[in-house]
């Protein structure tokens, strides 16, 4: 994976917070404001209350610290879904990812037609969108939700 992701420091996840993409966690005793990066209450699918979770520093922004991973067993629960898209996007040339088509010329996080999507290919006129699952099953079922935006 070709992906730079640089974890600066512990804490143990206290609670999200009614404010969206909020949460409490406690670094080195002290109770600290963190962002989440999910758009949908984690609480609603991983119990992290007392747990030890990973933190990355953010720079120049109003909080000091992203929740990241959460250390499960010998590996890590990704916490925050927008790494998805890097890593997908990090991958791009690799012919792993070939049924996408040309992929030299692309758009992250761009809108089309009114319609922010994760990847956009211009030359074929192709957006891909990228969901990641929460889960602590090997295999889990992602819902189906139709989507009116366009």
């Amino acid at each position: 994976m070709g992906i730079n992701y640089s974890i600066n420091t512990d804490g143990v996840f206290i609670s999200e917070i009614k404010n969206r993409f909020r949460s409490v966690v406690n670094i080195n005793g002290n109770n600290e404001i963190c962002y989440i990066e999910s758009s949908s209450r984690l609480d609603n699918y991983i119990d992290l209350r007392n747990k030890r979770v990973k933190l990355q520093k953010i720079n120049g922004k109003k909080l000091k610290y992203r929740v990241s991973l959460l250390p499960y067993k010998n590996d890590y629960i990704l916490l925050c879904p927008m790494i998805a898209n890097k890593i997908v996007i990090s991958e791009l040339s690799r012919k792993l990812l070939s049924s996408f088509g040309k992929r030299s010329i692309f758009h992250s996080e761009t809108i089309v037609e009114n319609y922010k999507s994760d990847i956009y290919f211009p030359k074929t006129k192709t957006i891909v969108e990228i969901k990641a699952v929460l889960s602590m099953k090997k295999e889990v079922d992602f819902p189906t939700v139709f989507s009116e935006n366009f």
